[in-house]
This record gives C-alpha cells, sequence and structure tokens, in this order.
C-alpha cells in the first residue's frame, strides 16, 4: 500500500473506531491490526479503546490490534500497564484483559500485574489471575503463594479461578495446597466445588486420600456439574479403577437410590474410560429395565460415549430404545448413538424402512431420526424418508425433512416432487424443514426456487428466513427471484431482513440490480446486524 492509500485508510479507520455501532467498532480495530507496524499512529487510539469501550468484544479486538503493532507496540503496552493504577476499578480490569491479551509481550510486566491480587476490587482480583495465568507455568510458580492466598477469598469466583490455576500446574508445585484443595470439595459454590475436584485429581498419588470423598461427591453433589467433575478426577486418579466401577455399577442398578443418584452413577461410569464391557452391561441393562426416563436418558447417552467398539455390539439394544422406549428423549438419545456409530451399527436399511411404515407414530418418528446411521445405505434410505414427509404425523414429516437435510445432495433426486409438497404442508415446522433441506441440496434443488420465493411472503417468520437462505444457498441458479429478497429488505421481520441481505450477496449480477436497497439498508436499518450484513453484500457485489 502506498504512502497516500495508508493515509487515506487511517483517516477512515479513525472515523470507524468511534461508530455507535460495536460490531463497526470491532471490525475497525480488526482491520487495523491487519496493518501491522503501519497502524502506529493509532496506537493511543487503541490503548483508549482497550481500557474504557463499553464492549467486551471490541475491547479485545483493540487489544489484540494493539498485539499486531509488533515492534512499535512498546509505547502502547507501556500506557495499559500505567492504567494498572487508574483509581477506577473497570479501567485497570481491562488493562489486565488487555495484557492477557498480549501474550509474551506483557511477561516483563508480571510484577505490576501480580499486585493486583490483592486489589479491593473482586473483578480486577480475578482478571489479574487469570493475566498471570496466560504468561504460562513459569509466572504461575513464582506467584504461586500469592495466588493460594486467594483460596480464601470472599469472592466464589475469585476462589475457582485461584484453584484453578494453581491446580493445572505440576503435581510436584501444587502438592503442598493438597489439604486446601481437599477442603474446598466442601465450599458452598458449585463452581468451586469443580476446580477443587479436578484440582485433587491432577494430585495423583497425593490425591489418593480423598478418593471416598470424590466417590461421594460424583453420586450425591446437588450440582450435576460437580458430580461430573468429581467422576473425571476419579478417572483421572487410576489406580481403584476396577473396584470403584463396580461400586458404580452397583449404585446404578440399585432401584432403593434416587434417580439422581443412578443418572449421575451411569455419568461417572462413562467418566472411568472406554472400552470396558462391564460399564457397557450395567449401561445396556439399564437402558432396557429402569422405569425412570432420566435414568435411561442418561444410560443411552453413556453408551454413545463409550465409544465405538463397546458400543457397537449392543445395536440392538439401541434400535429397540430408538424405536420403542415411551420416551422420545431417550429416543433420540438412543438414535444418536446409531448415527454415530454409523455402518458399524449394522442395523440394516430394511429394519428402518419397516419402522418407518409403522402403525405407532413414535415408532416412525424413531426410524426417520435413526436413519443416518445407514450413511452408505443414504441413497436406498432416503427414497423411505421422502415417503415419510407425507407422514400423517407432524413429527415425523419434520424429522424426515431435518434427516434429509443431513444427506445433502445425496437425497435430491428422490426428495423433489415430495420435499415440494413439504414446503405446502400445514405445519410451520414441516415447511421451514423442508426448506431448510433443499438449502443444504443448493444448486440441485433449484427447481424449488419459485416455490421458496413464495415462502419469503409466509406468516410464520421461521419459514420466511429458512426460504430466503435456502435462496441464498442456491446463488446465481435462483438470481431471478432477487427482487424477492430485495423487498424483503423492508420487512417488520429483523431475522428475515439480515437473511435477504445475506443471500443477495450470493446471486452475483443480478443482485446489482438492487444495490440502492442494499445501501439504504446499510445506511439507516435500525438493527446492527442487519446493517452488517448489508455491508458484507455490497462488499461481495464490488459496490462501495
Amino acid at each position: 500500500m502506498d504512502a497516500d492509500a495508508l493515509v487515506h485508510q487511517l483517516k477512515r479507520l479513525t472515523v470507524l473506531l468511534d461508530d455507535e455501532s460495536w460490531e463497526v467498532r470491532r471490525e475497525a480495530a480488526t482491520e487495523v491490526g491487519n496493518l501491522g507496524p503501519s497502524a502506529e499512529s493509532l496506537g493511543p487510539k487503541l490503548v483508549d479503546m482497550t481500557l474504557k469501550d463499553g464492549d467486551r468484544d471490541v475491547r479485545n479486538a483493540a487489544a489484540s490490534a494493539i498485539y499486531q503493532l509488533g515492534s512499535v507496540a512498546g509505547p502502547s503496552i507501556d500506557m495499559v500497564v500505567q492504567a494498572l493504577d487508574n483509581k477506577e476499578r473497570n479501567v485497570r480490569r481491562s488493562a489486565l484483559e488487555a495484557l492477557l491479551r498480549l501474550g509474551a509481550m506483557a511477561e516483563p510486566h508480571a510484577r505490576s500485574m501480580a499486585a493486583l491480587l490483592k486489589d479491593t476490587s473482586s473483578g480486577v482480583r480475578r482478571a489479574a489471575v487469570e493475566a498471570l495465568a496466560s504468561l504460562g507455568t513459569g509466572i504461575v510458580v513464582t506467584y504461586t503463594e500469592e495466588l493460594a492466598a486467594l483460596f480464601g477469598d470472599r469472592d466464589a469466583e475469585v476462589r475457582r479461578v485461584a484453584v484453578s490455576v494453581v491446580g493445572d500446574v505440576d503435581a510436584q508445585v501444587s502438592k503442598p495446597y493438597a489439604a486446601k484443595f481437599a477442603a474446598m470439595l466442601q465450599d458452598k459454590s458449585t463452581s468451586v466445588r469443580t476446580a477443587a475436584a479436578k484440582a485433587v485429581g491432577l494430585l495423583g498419588e497425593a490425591g489418593m486420600k480423598w478418593v471416598s470423598q470424590l466417590c461421594a461427591m460424583a453420586l450425591e453433589d446437588s450440582s450435576r456439574e460437580v458430580r461430573a467433575a468429581a467422576a473425571r478426577a476419579l478417572a483421572t486418579l487410576g489406580g481403584t479403577r476396577g473396584l470403584l466401577v463396580k461400586e458404580l455399577a452397583h449404585a446404578l442398578g440399585d432401584k432403593s437410590r434416587t434417580p439422581e443418584v443412578r443418572a449421575a452413577a451411569a455419568e461417572a461410569l462413562v467418566a472411568q474410560g472406554t472400552g470396558a464391557a462391564d460399564q457397557a452391561e450395567a449401561l445396556t441393562q439399564t437402558l432396557i429395565e429402569d422405569d425412570c426416563e432420566e435414568v435411561r436418558l442418561a444410560a443411552a447417552s453413556g453408551l454413545l460415549a463409550l465409544g465405538n467398539d463397546v458400543a457397537a455390539g449392543l445395536s440392538e439394544q439401541l434400535l429397540r430404545a430408538a424405536l420403542h422406549d415411551e420416551s422420545s428423549q431417550v429416543q433420540f438419545a438412543a438414535a444418536q448413538a446409531l448415527c454415530a456409530l454409523g455402518s458399524e451399527a449394522m442395523i440394516g436399511n430394511n429394519r428402518l424402512d419397516n419402522a418407518l411404515r409403522d402403525r405407532d407414530s413414535g415408532v416412525r418418528w424413531g426410524a426417520a431420526e435413526t436413519m443416518p446411521a445407514l450413511r452408505g445405505e443414504a441413497k436406498l434410505s432416503s427414497e423411505a424418508l421422502v415417503k415419510a414427509l407425507s407422514d400423517e404425523s407432524w413429527a415425523v414429516r419434520r424429522s424426515a425433512a431435518d434427516v434429509l437435510g443431513f444427506l445433502g445432495r445425496v437425497a435430491a433426486p428422490q426428495s423433489g416432487k415430495l420435499l415440494g409438497a413439504a414446503l405446502r404442508d400445514k405445519d410451520a415446522d414441516v415447511r421451514r424443514a423442508a426448506a431448510d433441506v433443499i438449502a443444504e441440496q443448493g444448486e440441485a434443488a433449484v427447481g424449488h426456487a419459485a416455490q421458496l420465493a413464495s415462502l419469503v411472503k409466509d406468516k410464520d417468520n421461521y419459514v420466511r428466513s429458512s426460504a430466503a437462505r435456502a435462496l441464498g444457498k442456491m446463488g446465481m441458479a435462483a438470481a431471478a427471484h432477487a427482487e424477492v429478497l430485495a423487498d424483503a429488505l423492508r420487512s417488520i421481520d429483523v431475522d428475515l431482513r439480515r437473511t435477504a441481505a445475506e443471500a443477495l450477496s450470493a446471486m452475483g449480477p443480478a443482485a446489482l440490480n438492487f444495490a440502492e436497497q442494499l445501501t439504504a439498508a446499510r445506511d439507516l436499518d435500525s438493527d446492527e446486524d442487519v446493517r452488517l450484513a448489508a455491508t458484507k453484500a455490497l462488499a461481495a457485489l464490488g459496490v462501495s
């Protein structure tokens, strides 16, 4: 870029950095960063934005731009460091957040950052912990004592980040704080107990002393997040895995325990690692026999998480749950497990085709949700799915349309006629799903363009947006309907206006006829997302 062009660019960006739209300011800061050292003159402005802009994304973009100044960033970084002494707590916190993003450039200022671990503001103390952690293990080790002192902080988030940071360093460094970690397993804050459980798990042999406490937490803590963290900690500690799996499997099948405890046992079993037949057996039995939906759901999800080697041998049980469980959530989880297995599930195209014709709509729905598992037989299964688009159950029709969208262009030859019918369906969810299918098929489904154009004026807002998006996915093949999208730029539906602008950007020369409408949307629309979409559309069309 020559000198005159650079001057013009910097002037333009200077104006945009003060725009009322946070997205415009963020994009402008990103552009400044892309200029690198050439944008040195904007360093003070970037610092001001980093410290004082009201939007976090803008502050982060400005800090990243300072980093990209490279060799000439020194004066700007010094200004940020000076702000650590500012009387305004928000400015001090923003300065720490900026230094976090500056990486190694901020390392010489670690002592100044550490001083704020004792700040009167909890937000500043938390930011100081995070900023020091970003500098790497060496810096954390240097300030371990100061960080550990925050384990007793009155603010839960400060306690959490302090425990997390110290717990993540080498076990030999964190070992002296083992008792403190263990004491925080009883903290009143869910997030602190979660962090403490992870820290104990990372202690290795030094953490074995608290296995019983972790096991109790994994089953009985009131927080699912904590239960999961305790289970993962037990898996990390190892050593007692065989005994622990038996104990958890027993808890899973113990009907005298509450459903919450049995579900927690299922999740804890999975956390102990993959490939265990005893885990799979306990989960499968639960999936088939437990009378609680929550527990069966945890078992189905757990079988998926155990990995393909284990779950592939359980395809029959998973398929039974996907087709016949009385809970749609359990059906869905089992179907997802089968879909993840793909060809390894070996469930057969005919099984699902037959299920799609079952008298029970729940069975038909489960079959539709399981269809992606066939993958290699997609051309065959798509024919059955297309027939399901005319099912009497709206749930089956919607699922069939969703799965056809997953199959994409491979289903286009069979889906044409019935997708057209689905676009006319009385249920808005089915019309929306059909439009989404066509979007995935792109130009291959251009025969539906006229129908989609009419749906841009549908009474349902989700259908309108899906139809506009589908036209955009067809690109120039749907250019004959660009005028419909241009008209949609005046809709009261904000999401439709944004989607229409995005769709026009893909329609090439035909969309140039509507540059005036896009320009009006860019300059006058009340919504920031619409203005940004119009700006990008004009840029894609080569209009300044």
